[in-house]
């Protein structure tokens, strides 16, 4: 029987990669022995691979730069506009099915960088599309310190992945700079760390997911407990702060429960546990523009004690219902409506928490990007991405808007206005860009 598969990149080389590393992973000294032909088609951008499994013949055509090809396929169109697009999407024509999609990098997950891509696997879980990230690990040169990335990360992937039965994984790889860190990391005390061949993994897990489509694959399951077991992995490592050695999870998420173990058969305890349940810290946000902000001296004194957060210095956070009319009141007296968006007490469900996102939206050199990342990922780890969302969202932006801002928000078309516009109830602005009058903003939720 004929089967056919699209490889949709971000560029034609993110996708024969994926392709390339299905030959070479599931060829002949894996088990599986896929024997595979690449045809060129006459242009190395439309390159075609042939396969032959069992009495089954596979074909996949690589297709890069979404725009040129997605208007044709909704299903794809669907989910690479739904908050960002991913570096690939597995579809298959046969079943007109997304199978798989990924985001793979380099970068050094520290930092803001750690949540710039994560509205990518949550639009992948959100409508039940398997996603592997596969992200570099090892030193981050851009300070003196040994920094790692927040096991809030690797959590999140586990906790949705849980909440909404979809299989999402996050595998920190080997990589360049990971001698350099495991030095750093035994100068201090630390064991080194070994991380594994993330480029394996994708020729394997993306390979298996396809023929997974055909028949059902035991291999599958084997490799995603594997793949499972190395993101506890990514929690469980220790770490050294303040003279003091403890898990990494300890540390950055410190009412973790101890119950929970290093084995894919912890996470129905995962599934469990709310987020808001480790929620107990008191919200902070600071910087340089942070410290100035409207927010900051005017909103932020009056609030900071309403909101509860997973962490010392976490920015974002949920409140206790009992004080949303109360929040709700603050928030329209100290952020006057836009009369293009107008609205009044009783915008907000009283029977709710208010779960509230501050964003530095504007940075000096303009928009910041990865604020598009944090406006999704926190509001979905508190469960409050759906339109029966258990949470009133409220976003804070602040920082310099350009004169231009409001109508990039009416367009809709940044990622990080998709997602307010997506999962928002109210916007607070610092300013409008003409003067330094906070306003806001009722939003109307545009359709999942």
């Amino acid at each position: 029987m004929a089967h056919k598969y699209l490889l949709f990149g971000d560029n034609i080389w993110e996708a024969r990669s994926v392709a390339d590393e299905i030959v070479k992973q599931l060829g002949p000294e894996s088990g599986i022995n896929l024997i595979s032909e690449i045809h060129l088609n006459g242009c190395p951008s439309l390159a075609t691979y042939s396969f032959k499994y069992k009495d089954n013949n596979i074909s996949i055509t690589c297709l890069g730069n979404y725009s040129l090809w997605v208007s044709s396929f909704p299903i794809v169109q669907k989910y690479i506009d739904f908050f960002d697009k991913p570096d690939v999407v597995l579809y298959s024509e046969n079943q007109n099915k997304i199978l798989a999609a990924g985001e793979f990098t380099e970068t050094v997950q520290v930092g803001n960088s750690q949540w710039q891509r994560a509205q990518r696997f949550v639009s992948a879980i959100k409508l039940n599309i398997p996603f592997l990230a596969v992200y570099g690990f090892g030193e981050d040169r851009s300070q003196s310190t040994l920094r790692e990335a927040n096991a809030l990360l690797a959590y999140s992937y586990l906790k949705l992945s849980c909440d909404y039965s979809t299989p999402a994984f996050l595998i920190f790889k080997d990589s360049l700079y990971l001698f350099a860190h495991n030095k750093r990391r035994t100068a201090n005390g630390l064991d080194a760390l070994v991380r594994p061949d993330g480029n394996k993994i994708i020729g394997e897990w993306f390979g298996l997911r396809l023929l997974n489509s055909i028949e059902s694959q035991g291999l599958l399951i084997d490799k995603e407990n594997e793949m499972y077991n190395h993101m506890f992995d990514s929690l469980y490592y220790n770490v050294k702060k303040s003279s003091r050695i403890l898990r990494i999870v300890n540390n950055d998420i410190p009412k973790y429960p101890e119950k929970i173990g290093d084995n894919v058969r912890d996470l129905q305890i995962i599934k469990n546990t709310p987020f808001k349940d480790l929620c107990h810290y008191q919200v902070n946000v600071s910087g340089s523009i942070a410290n100035s902000s409207y927010f900051k001296t005017n909103v932020y004194p009056m609030i900071k004690d309403l909101f509860k957060t997973y962490k010392k210095g976490a920015k974002f956070g949920i409140s206790d219902k009992e004080n949303t009319e109360s929040i709700e009141e603050m928030l329209l007296n100290k952020y006057p409506p836009n009369p293009n968006q107008i609205w009044q007490k009783g915008l907000f469900n009283y029977s709710k928490p208010i779960v509230l996102i501050p964003l530095q939206m504007w940075q000096a050199a303009g928009y910041s990007d990865p604020n598009g990342g944090e406006a999704v990922l926190f509001p979905s780890l508190l469960d409050s991405i759906d339109y029966n969302s258990t949470a009133n969202i409220v976003y804070i932006f602040f920082g310099i808007a350009p004169e231009n801002w409001y109508s990039n928000f009416n367009a809709n078309n940044q990622k990080i206005y998709r997602a307010v516009n997506t999962i928002g109830k109210l916007l607070c602005v610092d300013n409008n860009g003409n003067s330094e009058d906070p306003e806001s903003f009722k939003i109307i939720r545009r359709a999942l």
